[in-house]
This record gives C-alpha cells, sequence and structure tokens, in this order.
C-alpha cells in the first residue's frame, strides 16, 4: 500500500490506501481561534481500478506507419511499407482481400515487415496482384491488428474518350471552349494541337486550364483550323479525333440577341483540398454590340470574385476556380450569362467527399467479469463512412450480448474473459479508411486478499432478503428486495450487486445500486433468468444470495425493420421508394405500411399499403424534403419500424410572381424598383436572382431591357434613362429551372430636370410598421416633394423613445426590417431622409413587439398510450407505456425519446425527465402523496402530444421531522397537572396515529428511563397529572404513523408551579446545552463532541490531527488569568465604596441582633457587584428556630465567596413575577434554590441529600416498565470551594438535575441548584396577632436594608 502526507499552511492531509478504501481527513487550525474543522471522506473502491491487484496498465501496440494505395505498371515492381510500435515482440504477416498471401520469389516479406512484389501481374482474365493489402501485426501478450487497406492498382488508359473536342462555328471576336476527357490511372496528361501543331499555354490568345480545357480568349481569323488533344500516362498514349473552327457567317445571330452557353458547367464530384474548375462560357451579343457578362452564384447568393480571398477566381472569361476545396464549398453554383437582352442560367452541383476522420477513438479499458463495457468511436466524413468493429483482427459477430449502438460504438453485456483482447474501430468510405485500436482488459472480482478472507467474514453484511420481482414485463423486470437496518455500524452496506444471465447462459450481467430496488432492461421475451442480489460494505462482498428464477411474458412474432431503404426524387412532385425485406423471416410478410410527412412543415404523418418492395409516392409539394419509414406486417401483426431516409422533390420554377413591386423615379436619368419575394411556398426553390424587365410606355411590347440582380437583393437602380419619360417595368423571381410569372407592370416617369440638392429633403409621405416577436418590418414612401435629392434614409427606434439606435438605409430602400428585439415591448420608430446639405423632417409611428411564445410544435407522432404508474415504495414510482409506432414488438430501434412530465396537484409546476425505453424510475418523490404522470414522445423535429394523464399516490413512510411548537402549559388552579400542546410535524409522510410525549426530571437518564404518555389518534393536546409542584421537568415528543416513529423534538424544560399556584413556566434552552437538545444528528459537530452515523460520540482529541489537551489548557488558563486580574482590580473599587457606608452599617447591627432571637436569622444582604439580581424572600409564612437560622447561615456565601462567584445570567427565564406570600400557623416552610441551567461542560462538585418530601413524581407510564428500585428525589447542594476551583480545572460531566426538596426559594445567579436547608426545619407555633407584630418589624428592617443599598450604589 502507498501512502501520501502532505503538510503545508496548517493544512494536514492523510490519504492512506486500506482494504480498498480511501480515507483522507483534513484538519486546519485557524490562527487565534478554537476552530476546527474535519472533514472526513471514505472513498470505497470495490472493482480494483486504483488499488490491489487488478489495477491494469496497457502497453504500447499500434501501427507508426501504415500501407498506402500503389499504382503499378505492369511487370514492374511494387512495395508495401509497414511499421508497428509494441513494447512486446510482435510477428506481422500480410493479408491480401482478407485472405493470407502465399509469399514466394516473386512475393515476398522483407525484415522489417514490408512486403514486395517484384513484377506486377495483370492478365485480361486474372487479375493475380491487383487487390487490397493489409498488414497484420500479432503481439502474443495483447492480441492481433490488422491495418487500414490500401489498393493495388495497375496502370490503364481507357480506350475511347470521356469528352473530346466538337467542331463549331463561331463570328469573329467571340469566345470558344474545347474539352479533352479520358480515364486512366495514373491521371493522363494532355496536350492540345492545332493543325498537328503543339499549342504552348503561353500564347496571348490561349488558355489551357488546369483541367486540361483549352480556351479561346477572342477569335480571330488566324484561330480558325484543325484542333485535336492528345492524353497519356505510364500505360500508353491516345490521339482524339480532329475538332474544326470555323467562322459563323449569319449576322442574325451576331447582335441582339440573347445569351446562349457555348460550355455549361457540369456536376462535379471533388476530393476534399483538391482544385475544381467549373467551367462556362457564352457568346451573344445584345443590341449594343455587348458580349455577355458571367457572374457566378452560390445557393442563389453571388460570390464576391474581386475580394482578397483567393479560394474562388475566376480563370480565364468565366470558368470559376475552387482551390483546396473543402466541405462547406459543397453546394449548389449557378452561372449567369447577362446582357442587354437577357439573362440565362445554368445550375450545377459540387459534391465534396471526405475521407474519414475520427472524432472520437476508442480507449483501452479494464473491466471486472460481467460488467458491462462500451467502446467509443465517432468519425466524419462524406459520404458518411461505415464504421466496423474487429477483435484480434476479425470481425465482431453481433447477437444480443455483443451489440453496435447508435450506428458506431460497441457495447458488450456481461463480458468474459473469452472477451479480452485488441479491438480496432474501422471508418470506411468512398475515399478512404481508417482505423484505431483500443485494448480490453477483464480481470476477475477480487474484493480482499487472500489472507484477509479468513478475519473478515464477521464484518460482512448479512444478505438481501425476501427478492421479488415486483413488476414483470416482455423486455424488462422490476426487483425488489428487504435489508435488515439493525447492523452494527461497521457492517453497514454500501451497496448491492444485481447478477442476472439467461438460463443455461455462461454470460452474466451486473448492475450496482444502492437502493432496495432495480430495474434490468433489454431482457428477450419468454425467456427465463437466473437473477441474484449479494451485499457489499467496505470489507468485501457477501455471496450468501439465493437466485430466484424469473420468465419474462410473451410477446408475438413480428417482423424486424426491413432494410436497404432507399428513396430518390423521381420528379418535381414524386419519390421512388425501394427496400429489402426483413432478414430471417420465421412468417411471411403479408403487407408493408409505407409511412411519409412533409420534414418542412410536419403537419400530418401519411401511410399507404403497399404489398411490394417498390412504391412511386405522387402528389407531393415541389422542393420539399420528405421522410419515408416502413413497416412490415405478417399474420401477428406490425413490425419494427425502418429508418428513416429523407429525400427532396425536384425544384422548379417559382409558381407565383415577386410581391409588393413599386418602381419610384429618383432623378431625370434613374428609376429605383422594390419588391418583396414570392409567398414561400410558391418559390419551388432557392430563388437565385430576380429580372427586371423595363421599358418605355410608348413603344411596343417587344422593345426593352433586361437586367438581373442577385437573390439576396431586393431593389434595383435602373439608370441612363431619358428625362420625362414614363416607363414600365415588371420583376421575375430565377430558380435554376428558370424564370417565374412577371409581375404586372409599374408604371413611373423620370423627372424633367435633375434632382436639386439645396434644400433638406422633406419629411416621407407614410410610414408603415408590421411587429413580429423579435422584429419590426418598416416601409414606406418617399418625401412628396420629389425634385430633392434624397442620399439616404435615417431609421432610428427605440423602447419607449426614439433614435436610441439607428441605421442608415440607402436612398433607393423602400423597406427593411429591424431585427434582434425585445419582446412584448413599445418601440418607437422614426424616419427621417437626408442628403449632402442635412436632415430632412422626420416620421413617427409607435407599435409594440409580440408577447414571447412557444409554438405548439407539430405533432405527426401519437403520443404514447396505456401509461401505468406501479408504486413500489414511499419514494419511487414505475411509469410504464407503450408506443403505438413501435408496433406489437414494443422494440425501440431510432433516436427516440420519451420526456415524462410529474407533479403534484398542490405544486403547479411539473418536473421533467428524459428516458429512452419504455419504462422510467421516478426517485426521490416525497411518501404519501398524490402524483399526475404523463408523458410525449420526440424523434428527430417531430413531437407528439402530452398522453392521458396518471395519478397514484406513494407509500407512507415514518415521519422525517418533530411536531413542532410544543408547549406545556399549567393547568390554572392545579399545580400537579400540565397540559402539552403542539402542531403536527411538517413531514408526517402519511397519516398520523398517535404522538409519545416523553418527560422526566433527570435529562441526563437514558430515554428507556423517561416517563411516556401515549395519545391516540391526531390530537394536538394532552393533560399530564400528578406531577411534582415546583419541580423542573423535561418534555419530547415525537409522532408515529403506520410504518413508524418518527424523530424526537428537542427538549422544552418546564418548571411546575408551586402548590398555590404561583411561579413556573418555560424555562429557556440555552443553545449551548448539549443533552437536552436531542436531536438525531449525523454526521456534525456539537459542542465540541463528534457525532456519527450511530450516534455515538468522540472527542476532538480521538481525531487525527486534533488540537491536545495541553493546548486546551493553556488557553483556559490564558482566560483564566485575564478574570482574575479584572476581579482584583473590581475588588478595589469595592471595598473603596464600602467603606463609606461602614459607620452606617455598625448602626444598624444591633437592631439586626435583636430580631435573630425571636425571628431567626435572615441574611439578607445587600446585592454586590458579583449579583445582578436581587435574593428574594418568598414564601415568608412560617416561624422558624434560633437553630434553623443558625445552620442556615453556615450555608450562605459570605461576600467574598459570592463575589468570585461570577456574575448573573439571563438564561433562565421565570413565567411568574415574584411575589412575598402569607402562610397560616402549623405550616412548614421550605427553601428552595431557584437555579439557572449551566453547559454540560461545567464541572458541579454536589452533595446531593435526600428529600425531607416524601412525593416523588411519575418515572413510569404508557408502555415503559416500572423500575423494581424506587427512586427517591435528590437535591443538589452547592459547595463554593469547589465551584471556585473547578474554574479553570477541566471541563466534566454535567450534575443530573433532580426534583427540588421542601425550602423556601431564594434567587441565587451561576449555581445549578442551591440548597440552603439540608434537613427538614423545626418549626415554631405562634399566634396570628404575634405573627403580624413580627411581620411589621420585618417591614421596618427591610426599609433599613433598602437605605443602605441605594448608599452602596450611590458610592
Amino acid at each position: 500500500m502507498r501512502c501520501l502526507t502532505v503538510m503545508k499552511s496548517g493544512w494536514h492531509v492523510n490519504m492512506s490506501c486500506k482494504r480498498r478504501r480511501f480515507a483522507a481527513v483534513i484538519a486546519c487550525v485557524l490562527p487565534n481561534q478554537m476552530f476546527v474543522f474535519v472533514v472526513v471522506a471514505l472513498l470505497t473502491d470495490f472493482f480494483g481500478s486504483v488499488c490491489g491487484s487488478n489495477l491494469t496498465s496497457f502497453g504500447e501496440f499500434q501501427f507508426e506507419l501504415e500501407p498506402r494505395d500503389v499504382i503499378a505498371a505492369k511487370d514492374s515492381g511494387a512495395i508495401f511499407n509497414c511499421m508497428v510500435r509494441s513494447s512486446a515482440q510482435i510477428d506481422v504477416e500480410w493479408l491480401k482481400d482478407g485472405a493470407p498471401v502465399e509469399y514466394d520469389d516473386r512475393r515476398y516479406k522483407l525484415q522489417n515487415g514490408s512486403f514486395v512484389v517484384e513484377a506486377v501481374e495483370h492478365l485480361r482474365h486474372q487479375r493475380s496482384d491487383q487487390g487490397d493489402y493489409q498488414c497484420m501485426a500479432t503481439s502474443r501478450s495483447q492480441g492481433t491488428i490488422i491495418s487500414r487497406k490500401a489498393k493495388l492498382q495497375v496502370a490503364y488508359l481507357e480506350k475511347a474518350f470521356a469528352e473530346e473536342p466538337q467542331s463549331v462555328s463561331v463570328h469573329l471576336g467571340d469566345m470558344m471552349m474545347f474539352s479533352c476527357r479520358i480515364n486512366g490511372l495514373p491521371t493522363p496528361d494532355v496536350r492540345w494541337f492545332k493543325d498537328e501543331a503543339e499549342l504552348e499555354s503561353s500564347h496571348s490568345n490561349y488558355f489551357i486550364h488546369y483541367d486540361n480545357v483549352l480556351e479561346l480568349r477572342s477569335v480571330q481569323f488566324s484561330d480558325f483550323g484543325r484542333y485535336r488533344c492528345k492524353a497519356s500516362n505510364k500505360d500508353r498514349s491516345k490521339l482524339s479525333r480532329n475538332a474544326f473552327l470555323s467562322q459563323d457567317s449569319d449576322p442574325s445571330t451576331y447582335q441582339g440577341v440573347l445569351p446562349r452557353f457555348i460550355m455549361k458547367p457540369r456536376d462535379t464530384i471533388a476530393l476534399e483540398g483538391d482544385t475544381v474548375v467549373l467551367h462556362c462560357g457564352a457568346n451573344g451579343r445584345d443590341r449594343n454590340g455587348a458580349a455577355p457578362r458571367l457572374e457566378w452564384l452560390k445557393d442563389g447568393a453571388t460570390l464576391d470574385l474581386t475580394s482578397s480571398d483567393h479560394h474562388f477566381t475566376l480563370e480565364g472569361q468565366g470558368s470559376l476556380r475552387i482551390d483546396g476545396v473543402q466541405g462547406q464549398d459543397e453546394g449548389e453554383y449557378t452561372c449567369r450569362a447577362i446582357n442587354m437582352e437577357d439573362s440565362v442560367d445554368e445550375a450545377v452541383m459540387l459534391t465534396v467527399q471526405v475521407p474519414p476522420k475520427f472524432l472520437l477513438r476508442p480507449k483501452s479499458k479494464a473491466m471486472l467479469v460481467n460488467s458491462d463495457v462500451e467502446l467509443e468511436c465517432d468519425v466524419l466524413g462524406s459520404p458518411r463512412p461505415t464504421i466496423r468493429w474487429l477483435k484480434n483482427g476479425f470481425a465482431v459477430m453481433m447477437d444480443d450480448y455483443v451489440q453496435m449502438t447508435e450506428g458506431r460504438n460497441l457495447r458488450i453485456l456481461g463480458v468474459m474473459k473469452s472477451d479480452q483482447g485488441m479491438y480496432q474501430c474501422t471508418a470506411t468510405n468512398a475515399v478512404g479508411m481508417i482505423q484505431a485500436v483500443a485494448q480490453l482488459a477483464i480481470n476477475e472480482r477480487k474484493i480482499l486478499d487472500e489472507d484477509q478472507l479468513s478475519t473478515s467474514n464477521s464484518l460482512l453484511p448479512p444478505p438481501a432478503t425476501d427478492i421479488t420481482a415486483a413488476y414483470m414485463s416482455s423486455r424488462f423486470v422490476t426487483l425488489a428486495w428487504q435489508y435488515s437496518n439493525e447492523l452494527q455500524e461497521t457492517m453497514e452496506p454500501l451497496g448491492f450487486l444485481v447478477y442476472w444471465k439467461e438460463k443455461d447462459s455462461v454470460r452474466e450481467r451486473v448492475l450496482n445500486t444502492s437502493s432496495i430496488e432495480a430495474s434490468i432492461q433489454d431482457l428477450k421475451p419468454s425467456t427465463k433468468y437466473d437473477i441474484r442480489v449479494i451485499t457489499y460494505n467496505a470489507y468485501g462482498i457477501n455471496n450468501d444470495s439465493m437466485p430466484i428464477a424469473v420468465e419474462t411474458n410473451a410477446e408475438d412474432f413480428v417482423p424486424a425493420s426491413p432494410v436497404n431503404v432507399l428513396a430518390t426524387a423521381s420528379s418535381t412532385t414524386s419519390v421512388d421508394v425501394s427496400w429489402t425485406p426483413p432478414p430471417n423471416l420465421s412468417d411471411p410478410i403479408t403487407h408493408y405500411k409505407l409511412y411519409y410527412y412533409n420534414i418542412n412543415d410536419g403537419a400530418f404523418e401519411f401511410d399507404t399499403n403497399v404489398t411490394e418492395t417498390r412504391y412511386t409516392v405522387t402528389g407531393l409539394l415541389k422542393f420539399s424534403r420528405y421522410g419515408f419509414r416502413i413497416v412490415a406486417f405478417n399474420k401477428n401483426g406490425p413490425g419494427v419500424s425502418s429508418d428513416e431516409v429523407t429525400c427532396r422533390t425536384f425544384s422548379d420554377v417559382p409558381s407565383q410572381p415577386p410581391q409588393n413591386v413599386s418602381a419610384e423615379a429618383a432623378s431625370s436619368t434613374s428609376i429605383v424598383v422594390t419588391w418583396e419575394p414570392p409567398p414561400d411556398g410558391s418559390q419551388n426553390g432557392i430563388i437565385t436572382g430576380y429580372k427586371i424587365r423595363y421599358k418605355q410606355k410608348l413603344r411596343g411590347e417587344r422593345s426593352g431591357n433586361t437586367v438581373t440582380t442577385d437573390g439576396n437583393l431586393h431593389f434595383m437602380e435602373l439608370t441612363g434613362l431619358d428625362r420625362n419619360t414614363e416607363y414600365m417595368i415588371r420583376v421575375q423571381a430565377l430558380t435554376v429551372n428558370g424564370s417565374g410569372p412577371a409581375s404586372s407592370w409599374a408604371i413611373t416617369e423620370t423627372f424633367l430636370h435633375d434632382l436639386d440638392e439645396t434644400s433638406v429633403p422633406g419629411q416621407p409621405t407614410s410610414l408603415r410598421v408590421r411587429a413580429f416577436t423579435n422584429s419590426i418590418a418598416v416601409s414606406w414612401t418617399p418625401p412628396v416633394e420629389q425634385d430633392i435629392m434624397i442620399r439616404g434614409y435615417i431609421l432610428g427606434y427605440g423602447i419607449g423613445i426614439p433614435d436610441v439606435y439607428s441605421q442608415i438605409l440607402d436612398a433607393k430602400m423602400r423597406y427593411h426590417t429591424i431585427k434582434s428585439l425585445k419582446s412584448s415591448s413599445e418601440y418607437v420608430i422614426s424616419l427621417k431622409a437626408f442628403n449632402n446639405v442635412g436632415e430632412g423632417v422626420p416620421i413617427y409611428e409607435t407599435t409594440s413587439t409580440r408577447e414571447e411564445s412557444t409554438p405548439e410544435p407539430h405533432t405527426p407522432m401519437m403520443p404514447p398510450v396505456a401509461l401505468k404508474a406501479i408504486v413500489l415504495s414511499s419514494t419511487t414510482i414505475l411509469l410504464t407505456w407503450s408506443d403505438t409506432t413501435l408496433g406489437r414488438s414494443q422494440r425501440i430501434t431510432d433516436s427516440r425519446y420519451y420526456t415524462i412530465r410529474y407533479g403534484t396537484k398542490v405544486l403547479t409546476k411539473y418536473k421533467m425527465m428524459n428516458s429512452t425505453d419504455l419504462n422510467l424510475h421516478v426517485e426521490e418523490l416525497r411518501p404519501d402523496t398524490e402524483y399526475e404522470f404523463s408523458v410525449r414522445v420526440t424523434k428527430g423535429n417531430r413531437q407528439s402530444t402530452w398522453s392521458l394523464s396518471v395519478f397514484n399516490r406513494t407509500k407512507e413512510s415514518v415521519p422525517t421531522s418533530f411536531p413542532r411548537d410544543m408547549t406545556p402549559v399549567a393547568m390554572e388552579g392545579k399545580s400537579t397537572t400540565v397540559i402539552v400542546n403542539w402542531q403536527p410535524p411538517r413531514h408526517p409522510n402519511g397519516q398520523i396515529t398517535g404522538y409519545l410525549i416523553f418527560y422526566t426530571t433527570d435529562a441526563t437518564e437514558p430515554d428507556s428511563e423517561w416517563v411516556v404518555e401515549e395519545v391516540r389518534g391526531d390530537r394536538l393536546s394532552v393533560t399530564i397529572r400528578d406531577l411534582t409542584p415546583e419541580t423542573t421537568y423535561y418534555f419530547r415528543i415525537r409522532a408515529r404513523n403506520s410504518v413508524g416513529q418518527g424523530p424526537m423534538s428537542p427538549t422544552v424544560i418546564f418548571r411546575t408551579p408551586r402548590i398555590d399556584g404561583t411561579g413556573g413556566g418555560i424555562i429557556e434552552t440555552p443553545d449551548d446545552f448539549g443533552p437536552l437538545n436531542r436531536l438525531p444528528v449525523r454526521n456534525s459537530w456539537s459542542f465540541g463532541h463528534m457525532q456519527n452515523s450511530r450516534g455515538s460520540t468522540e472527542t476532538p482529541a480521538s481525531a487525527s490531527g486534533m488540537i491536545s489537551s495541553v493546548v486546551l489548557w493553556i488557553i483556559v488558563g490564558c482566560i483564566g488569568g485575564v478574570m482574575v486580574v479584572t476581579a482584583v482590580i473590581a475588588a478595589a473599587v469595592f471595598i473603596y465604596c464600602r467603606n463609606a457606608s461602614a459607620k452606617k452599617l455598625m448602626k444598624n447591627r444591633d437592631k439586626l441582633a435583636e430580631q435573630k432571637s425571636k425571628y431567626g436569622r435572615k441574611d439578607l444582604n445587600p446585592p454586590d457587584l458579583w449579583s445582578h439580581e436581587l435574593t428574594e424572600l418568598t414564601h415568608t409564612d412560617k416561624e422558624f428556630s434560633e437553630e434553623a437560622f443558625d445552620e442556615i447561615s453556615k450555608q450562605m456565601p459570605t461576600d467574598s465567596e459570592r463575589y468570585h462567584m461570577g456574575g448573573s445570567d439571563s438564561r433562565y427565564r421565570s413565567m411568574s413575577p415574584r411575589s412575598v406570600q402569607m402562610v397560616s400557623p402549623g405550616d412548614k416552610v421550605s427553601y428552595h434554590g431557584i437555579a439557572k441551567v449551566l453547559p454540560r461542560d461545567a464541572e458541579i462538585n454536589s452533595v446531593r441529600t435526600r428529600s425531607s418530601s416524601n412525593s416523588t413524581p411519575r418515572v413510569n407510564a404508557g408502555d415503559i416498565t416500572q423500575s423494581s428500585s424506587g427512586r427517591s428525589s435528590k437535591q443538589p447542594l452547592l459547595n463554593i470551594t469547589s465551584s471556585l476551583k473547578n474554574s479553570a480545572g477541566a471541563i466534566q460531566s454535567p450534575v443530573r438535575p433532580v426534583p427540588p426538596v421542601s425550602c423556601t426559594p431564594l434567587r441565587t445567579p451561576d449555581v445549578t441548584k442551591v440548597d440552603l436547608c439540608p434537613h427538614p426545619l423545626p418549626s415554631k407555633q405562634a399566634s396570628t396577632e404575634e405573627l403580624s407584630a413580627e411581620m411589621a418589624n420585618l417591614d421596618g428592617l427591610m426599609k433599613d436594608l433598602t437605605e443602605i443599598t441605594q448608599e452602596q450604589y450611590d458610592c
């Protein structure tokens, strides 16, 4: 074992490893403070992952260099390299197409592990050397791993060109492009020839692109002729046919015509990192003789090819080059050719293929037998890579216990020793393969060392009993068991291990839990299982457990899910769906049901019955994505649904024109046109642009010009117009399929004169706003003064006031959306026009954004049904439900999950939990509480409504809180009867069936010695009779229900009144009075003692690293020294003041002596500085003998003694006023010391005497058995000398308070009990007249004492 001790800055850390436990004790002593903070943490490792022999180290074993693809010419050599990094000796072998390579003189392995093929053979009908090669490395101690696949390909060149130059006629000045493509390995080189002479790429009029396309920028007369290309690689060379370039002499096709493509871009698949060129060329001059302008758009937005980003560049006249293509470059690209006559578009798709890359590699793990393990692996790639798992070089066979989760992770349930080995995650797609290695080590369960087993069996916890199947289903079972809590602390269990296995199976699984219930998932229907539950603690596992046999419920056999589901768009409104029947069919398929829904809105899920394995779904929306899934049916019903596949229908031209088209004159030669896109449902594709057609109104419809803008722009300025002329304008939306319907003609007239900028613009004529939740759409019309120049608009807005924020808008804009606003807020919008002179008059509008609301999601899925709430315990309810979309098998094979909502009727706020199974244990509920449950299902972006709610109530549990506000009240006129009132506990956890009231006169007695008063039912008061007057009692209470008793309440101290009904009441319990507040505290510190979970205490000195007793003595001594110095100074002041009144005290001494013989000695000294309370004389209703007063005087403390006894304490609170009462002759007179309660840390050396009274309180009642030996009332007597001695002495156990003796009470501070009469006092008979005279003399004495006291205090 290894231990670590660190000492730093007053902190002591001790960590030890013993019996696979870790104990950490941290103690901190703060400077100048008696403060100890202790944290004790016990961490137990039962699975040997850190301490003990199960610690597993993984040796290095992986590929450092893997073979790569090789292209070799026929009869040439090829070599594959392989290098393995390993801490052990390894053997390297080679595989070809998954089979071991047969070595010979031509194919052999080098000493470093590389593989050589000297002369590659490649015959027409036998490709002996071409194939996939893999390196296989084996370590005897670890296992086997294999490398990724490396292809050996023989160089070739196809016989026919895939694309070769074609003859064409063009006009002089036009552009021309020739293409030459042929397949071959390696990629062939292409050279161009004109009239048998090779063309140089440096020629000013020729340009040869990266992918060998020949472009003539502006055809000259010398460029006409015969063109051909030659392709060659290491295999051979090939010439294309001749293509003739000639002159087009037709003038009608030269000018005033629409653009026409001479080379269109084509769909391209590129590998990540490659260079891609999308070729585009067009001819066709407009009426002004201008050649077409070429633009590129990506996903409807124009690419800025003039920026400094060299990722996109324009090559030649109009081809788009993308260097280092990345995954984000994938999308739809549109080449647009534009002239004044019209524009034409051609769209293509660029698909980027990405080789597999690891996002998460599997990690080596060491597991215990019977546990579950999941090796994680995640990859990225396009197309999506296929993940396969290998063990020691062979494919892992999947079954009920070895599963592929989420299509990528490997999960093994109930691992065995045979599962140990090297595991590889391989990911493959069309452009690559990668692999990663992880080692799985399996260890036996071993809690204790062999030499400890014989000595620790007595410390193991008892076994679990009464193991039952609380709920049985076809796919899971819920277990419950009992466990005795009456154990020693050392035998307290830390948890339970639940083992289960299929009958007659060798693979067993285990579940760890700390509760007395567990749910076992992923079982098979109609299958028998053996289950056992064993207990464990820090000392080991108790294997003494009787297994139980259970059999899951039967389930009708239904088909598995169809496989290879494929959905392909066949038109703008139809999709072809095909699939393969489920495997392993025992019963024939009767039919299939095809489900589909629109992912864009998810309004409803449609279905149709199909008898074949192919179906065409028609009537779909254009350019909309749909989800499809298939369910097979047999005679037993529906089976498991297939995985969902998606497909988007083809796009089409927009079916509606742009909305809100307007045209306004901006100057004498320009018009600004604005519009909004077509409605969403009618766009039928991505809007790639808008075509604006404009012409003069007086001219015919055939004439006119066309301009095209981007799809993300909604305004356009038409320039170069005639002055004071009416123009007609309309707009069309474009997709890759063409132009949609045109809008209605908008007519406007240009100004006669240019705009004036000598004054500011006027106020906009209108301002319209439309508020949404987080945005406001603003539209406006320009000022009436149309001859004043407007450079732009300033849009201001703010909550409550305008212009808190502002935006500058273009003068051509008439529509803008303010975004990122606060919901449910009132905004003030302002708008003003400006020019170089200044800003115009603003126009204002007020609107409020909408309230934030969570829209109800579309619910094409049906909610779960048959929800059941099964009560398992006072804090746990098992929920089960069914999902109608899963069929009768109720097996979840997709990524759906369920959300459970639950709450009480009192709380309106629900709690939520998620589950991926069809059941859930809801724990940490309140006992005896009714809960409401409902559930819904979520799959992707689809969600069901909440199911019907079910209700159930948890079982009762013992009360977890004590009754509140216990208040004893003396019954009026009866000093021996007390009425105890209280309130119910805050957490009764069930129906209260009664209360138990505990009381005693000695708080230090064990609970079994307290008197118990039983209260049945739910009454909240009880009358306790036959108590002793003038006696201090201690009360506690606890509640009980049908399950058991709750915790004990704090102690309430109550003193019964005197016989005549006066006095008595509640005594305030000090905060530091330990024995009385007997609340159950676990793992807490209280009054210098540490209380453990079982209720026992340990002094801090017993803990490692605590303050020693020597340090405590030093601290107490320092405090005592300060107190002594203070006492000396106070004594000096007192003596000085007392001398001033000494003469007057001598005058009264003779008078006091005369009264002694007749009335007895009364020591009524005035209060000194040590007391804040006057000694009161009560019950002076008897006459006493002189001997009695002499005896009392001996017991009274002197002035000096009382000075050192300390001051008053306010912790005692009397509920009755002081009084002096008269008694009749013949009554006994008794003195009682009225005392405050001391802390338990104080030591009182007392002399106990037997009471002269024969009355004793009840000590047994209810269910408390009467003790055989009677208990006599005792009263402590103060010993002043011992008290002074103990003021700086050790802290000992507290005094036991007992019933008082019959004495007249004197208020004496800072003592636990002061008994001024240890024996029954003899009484002297006197008449009423004599007693009255004597009382008059006493009144005179009291006046004299008052004067003396006043003089002393005046000093």
